[in-house]
């Protein structure tokens, strides 16, 4: 699969060629010592084929002094995965 600058909600072709790489919400946060992030993915899911697609790679870039560009990254695939929760 081919890399992307990517927004959310379906709005770029590779979201809409490869709907379960689509990531709509990001949050991070800190919990004890840990960094945790909640994702909403795959907005239009219709329960025709997967999910998300953990084999993905996502670069989230980080800006850490509110200035609009990213000081740092986060470079994530999922394919350690083992447990995902759908709906809530």
């Amino acid at each position: 699969m081919a890399s992307t600058f990517a927004a959310d909600h379906v709005e770029v072709p590779l979201a809409i060629a490869h709907p379960a790489t689509d990531i709509c919400d990001r949050l991070l946060g800190p919990k004890g010592d840990r960094l945790v992030m909640v994702l909403t993915v795959n907005p239009f899911y219709t329960g025709a084929g997967p999910l998300f697609d953990c084999s993905a790679r996502y670069n989230f870039g980080v800006d850490h002094d509110v200035d609009a560009r990213p000081d740092g990254s986060l470079r994530i695939d999922f394919s350690g995965l083992r447990n995902m929760i759908v709906g809530g």
